[in-house]
C-alpha cells in the first residue's frame, strides 16, 4: 500500500483547499465524496481492477510493442551503448564489439507493455509482475513517466524458442504471445495476442550441408535420425527445437559447426559413433547464443573456439572414448575471449569434464564459468592449462562449482609451463569431493606470480591431499576454507603462496577461516533410492544396464539440474568405487545440499559492501573505457591494470536487463546471495534476500564503494 499515502494526501488537499461546493456524500461518483475514496481504497486493497464511476484503482495495460523500433526478428542485436540495456541508441551490432556477450543487446527478444493511469498509479516496488501466455520470458520492470514498463529480456530456464512455434502451420510460424500484468498475483490487464517475430522458420534438413541465410531458423518438432553434418556460416541464424526432441547423427566427424556472428542453438544432440567433438563453435564465431543444450556422444561433446558467446543450461553427458565434456581449445584460433558458461552439468567423460587448453601460441582470456557441476571424469574434473611457450590462459572466473568423483587426477587443476602465462583467476564457492587425487592443484614449471584468488572453498575426501601447490607466487585465500582431513596441504616453493605447507593455515595476505576434519557424508542429498519422477530410465534410482551413448534424455531428464549418474555403491556415503566414468550399474546422485548440512550450507555471511573482492582481468588500459572493452565492468587501476571490484557472496543475475552479465555483483545490479559452498545455492522462487531466513540479507544502499544493489535469494535452501 506504499502508493496510498500520496493519493490520499492529494485527495484531502483538494477536498480542503479547493472545494468549490459542498460534496454530495450521497453521490458515490462525487470525487470529493468519502464514499468514492473508500470504494477506491477497498478496490485497491482487494486488487479489483474493475472501474468505479469510469475510473479504475489500477493502471491500464498497453499493447505489446517492440522496445526498440524495427527489431522484428529474433537475433536482432543492437549496441549496448546506453546507461542501461533498456536505454540504448538502437544502433545495430556488426560483430566487432568486444568485452563480452552483453556488449550487444538482444533487441529481438524485447517486447514491452506500459502500465499507466489508474487512481493510485503504479510502481515496480508495489507487487506488480508480468508473464506471458507461454510462460516463456523473464520480464524486467522499469519506472517510466506516469507508470511502469514491463519488457521481455530473456527466455526463462527450461524454455526453448522451439516451444513457441506453431508446428501445424504451413509455412511454420510463431505462436501469438500475450503479456499479462498482475498486482500481488491478481490479473489487472493484458495485451492483445500477436506474433512477435518475422523470421523465416524452416524444417531442419536431414541431408545436412552448409545451409541458411541471415534470420533463418531451422525447426525440430520431432525426433530426427540419420541427420548429416551441418555448417552454419551466415550470421544471425540458428536451430530451434521443441523440448524433449533429439537430433541423432550417424557420422564420425563433427556434426554441427557454427562459424558466424549472433547464431543461436538449442536442442538435444546425440551420436553413438562420433570420435571427435559433436558440436563445434568455430573460431570465426562471435556472440553465439547457446542455451538449453543437451549433448551425448561416443567422442567429445562440445568444443568452443569462438569469442563473446553466451552458453546457458548445458547438459553434456557421456563421452566414453577420449572425450571432454566442454572443451575451450583450438590450434587455428589465435585468441578466444570472454565466453560465458552458466548452469553447466557435465560428466561421465573419458577425459576432463571441462578442459581450458590453448594450443601452441594461442590465448584463452577472461572466460566465465558459473554454477557448474562436474560429477565424474577419468582425468581432472576441470583442467586449466598453459602447456606451451607463448600461451596465455588468464583472467577467468570459476564460481559456484561442485566437482566430484575423478578417476585419476583430482579436482580443479591449474598448470603453467615455462614461457607461458596463467594468471588473474578467481575461484569462488568451490567444493571438491571424493577425488582420487588432490582436491585442488596449482602447479608451475617456473616460480612466478599467478594471482589466483580462492574464496570459500572446500576439499572433502581426497585420496591425496586437499591442496597441492608447486612454485607458485601471490595466491590469496579468503572467506572459508574447509578440509575433511586434520591438515596435509603440500606447498612447495613460491613466494607468498597464500597457505602453509602441512597445516593448511593462512600465509602472506590470506585471511581465511580454516575448518579441519569437516564432515561430508551427509552434506549432499546423495544417492537416490526412489524413482526419479522425470527420468524414464531409472528403477528406484538405479540403471543396471549399459549406459546409452545415443539418448540425451537419459542425462537431461531429471527432477532437478543437480541430479546426475554415478557408479552405484553406498547409499549412505562416498566410496572409492563411486569414482570415474560409469558404464553400467549407475545410480542417480543428487548434488543439492541437505537442509541439515553443517559444512557447506549457509556457511557464507551476508555480503558486506565494505569488504569487496577484486578480480583482475587479462588485459590492460589507461582508461575505464579501454578496460570495459576488454571485459565488461572492468575499470583501470594503478599500473593500467584492468579490474572489477565486486561484492563477496553474491552472483549477478544474468539476463535480467539490468547489469553487464559478467557474473560479478557490482553497483546498481540485481544479484543473488550465495550462502553455500557449492554449485547449488537453493531452489524454488527467487525472493528478496531480506525476507529469507536465517540471514535476512539486506539490499546494499548508497554511500559505499559498492552501492545500490538489490539482493535476492532462493526461498528454499536445502532439502
Amino acid at each position: 500500500m506504499r502508493n496510498l499515502f500520496f493519493p490520499i494526501l492529494i485527495y484531502l488537499f483538494v477536498f480542503v483547499v479547493f472545494q468549490c461546493k459542498t460534496p454530495d456524500f450521497e453521490n458515490p461518483c462525487d470525487l470529493k465524496s468519502e464514499n468514492f475514496l473508500y470504494t477506491m481504497i477497498i478496490k485497491y486493497g482487494i486488487v479489483d481492477s474493475s472501474p468505479h464511476c469510469g475510473l479504475s484503482s489500477f493502471p491500464g495495460v498497453s499493447a505489446a510493442e517492440n522496445l526498440y523500433a524495427g527489431r522484428d526478428n529474433w537475433l536482432d542485436y543492437i549496441k549496448n551503448d546506453g546507461t542501461t540495456p533498456l536505454l540504448a541508441s538502437n544502433t545495430p551490432c556488426d560483430g566487432s564489439e568486444t568485452g563480452g556477450f552483453a556488449a550487444c543487446i538482444h533487441a529481438g527478444a524485447m517486447r514491452s507493455v506500459q502500465v499507466k493511469g489508474g487512481f493510485f498509479g503504479a510502481s515496480c516496488d508495489d507487487g506488480y509482475t508480468a508473464s506471458d501466455n507461454e510462460s516463456a520470458f523473464h520480464y524486467n520492470c522499469s519506472e517510466i513517466d506516469g507508470g511502469i514498463r514491463f519488457t521481455s529480456v530473456s527466455l526463462l530456464p527450461g524454455k526453448r524458442l522451439g516451444d513457441l512455434v506453431d508446428g501445424t502451420t504451413n509455412p511454420l510460424q510463431f505462436k501469438p504471445l500475450q503479456i499479462s500484468v498482475f498486482k500481488n498475483g491478481k490479473l489487472i490487464g493484458q495485451s492483445d495476442k500477436k506474433i512477435w517475430w518475422k523470421n523465416r522458420i524452416l524444417s531442419l534438413p536431414v541431408s545436412g550441408g552448409t545451409i541458411g541465410s541471415p534470420y533463418d531458423l531451422y525447426y525440430v518438432g520431432t525426433n530426427l535420425s540419420g541427420v548429416q553434418a551441418i555448417t552454419f556460416n551466415s550470421n544471425q541464424m540458428g536451430i530451434i527445437a521443441v523440448s524433449g526432441t533429439q537430433i541423432s547423427y550417424s557420422g564420425t566427424g563433427v556434426f554441427l559447426t557454427l562459424n558466424g556472428n549472433f547464431q543461436y542453438l538449442e536442442g538435444g544432440y546425440a551420436s553413438a559413433s562420433g570420435t571427435t567433438h559433436l558440436i563445434y563453435i568455430g573460431g570465426n564465431s562471435r556472440f553465439a547464443n547457446v542455451r538449453e543444450l543437451a549433448v551425448v556422444n561416443n567422442g567429445q561433446l562440445l568444443q568452443v573456439s569462438g569469442s563473446f558467446g553466451l552458453y546457458q543450461n548445458l547438459t553434456l553427458g557421456k563421452s566414453p572414448n577420449n572425450g571432454t565434456g566442454l572443451g575451450i581449445s583450438d590450434s587455428s584460433t589465435p585468441i578466444m575471449r570472454a565466453n560465458s558458461f552458466h548452469n553447466v552439468v557435465t560428466g561421465g567423460t573419458d577425459g576432463p569434464g571441462i578442459y581450458v587448453y590453448p594450443q601452441t601460441s594461442v590465448s584463452i582470456l577472461n572466460h566465465i564459468f558459473s554454477n557448474v557441476t562436474v560429477y565424474a571424469a577419468t582425468d581432472e574434473t576441470i583442467a586449466v592449462s598453459s602447456p606451451s611457450s607463448g600461451n596465455d590462459n588468464s583472467g577467468h572466473i570459476f564460481r559456484e562449482i561442485t566437482v566430484a568423483n575423478s578417476g585419476s587426477n583430482g579436482g580443479l587443476y591449474f598448470y603453467r609451463n615455462s614461457g607461458a602465462s596463467l594468471s588473474n583467476i578467481s575461484v569462488l564457492n568451490y567444493v571438491s569431493v571424493n577425488q582420487s587425487a588432490d582436491g585442488l592443484t596449482v602447479n608451475s614449471q617456473i616460480t612466478g606470480d599467478m594471482g589466483i584468488t580462492f574464496q570459500n572453498i572446500a576439499m572433502l575426501r581426497n585420496s591425496n591431499v586437499p591442496i597441492n601447490q608447486n612454485n607458485v607466487n601471490a595466491l590469496y585465500y579468503t572467506g572459508n576454507l574447509k578440509i575433511s582431513s586434520a591438515a596435509g596441504c603440500t606447498i612447495a616453493g613460491g613466494v607468498n603462496p597464500g597457505i602453509l605447507n602441512g597445516s593448511c593455515d593462512k600465509a602472506g595476505s590470506s585471511d581465511f577461516n580454516l575448518t579441519t576434519n569437516a564432515s561430508y557424508d551427509f552434506s549432499f542429498v546423495g544417492s537416490v533410492s526412489q524413482n526419479d519422477s522425470v527420468n524414464p530410465f531409472d528403477n528406484a534410482g538405479l540403471y543396471s544396464s549399459v549406459v546409452p551413448t545415443n539418448d540425451v534424455q537419459f542425462f537431461a531428464l531429471m527432477e532437478n539440474r543437480y541430479r546426475t549418474w554415478i557408479n552405484s555403491d553406498s547409499l549412505t556415503g562416498f566410496t572409492d568405487l563411486m569414482r570415474g566414468n560409469c558404464g553400467v550399474n549407475c545410480r542417480i546422485f543428487d548434488w543439492s545440499l541437505k537442509a541439515t548440512d553443517a559444512t557447506l550450507l549457509n556457511t557464507n555471511p551476508c555480503p558486506d559492501p565494505a569488504n569487496p573482492l577484486v578480480h583482475k582481468v587479462a588485459g590492460s588500459s589507461a582508461t575505464d573505457a579501454g578496460c570495459h572493452s576488454i571485459f565488461l565492468g572492468a575499470k583501470t587501476s594503478a599500473g593500467n591494470v584492468c579490474q572489477v571490484t565486486h561484492l563477496r557472496n553474491a552472483v549477478e543475475i544474468v539476463g535480467d536487463g539490468v547489469g553487464n552479465d559478467n557474473s560479478l555483483c557490482e553497483s546498481g545490479e540485481h544479484c543473488i546471495y550465495t550462502p553455500n559452498i557449492a554449485s547449488y545455492q537453493g531452489h524454488g522462487k527467487l525472493g528478496k534476500a531480506s525476507a529469507v531466513s536465517p540471514n535476512f540479507c539486506k539490499d546494499i544502499g548508497s554511500g559505499n564503494v559498492l552501492a545500490n544493489i538489490k539482493l535476492f535469494q532462493y526461498e528454499q535452501n536445502g532439502y
